[in-house]
């Protein structure tokens, strides 16, 4: 029985942390296509830096919630 729900709060824990990375990756894409509307190169390649290290950001926090 409690090997059973370990196993639940586990799988529930693994779903929210897919949710979390598919979520941060979709702000990441948003925020580059913003970017691509911007006219100046450095400023684009600034702000897909800056949603990458958003995204990577909210992963890795994801990744410590999940162990714990």
């Amino acid at each position: 029985m409690e090997k059973a729900k370990a196993d639940a709060e586990k799988g529930m824990a693994d779903i929210g942390n897919k949710m979390a990375h598919a979520k941060a990756d979709a702000k990441a894409d948003v925020e580059k296509v913003k970017a691509n509307f911007g006219h100046i190169v450095a400023e684009k390649k600034e702000a897909y830096a800056k949603a990458d290290i958003k995204a990577s950001a909210k992963k890795a926090m994801a990744d410590v919630e999940k162990k714990h």
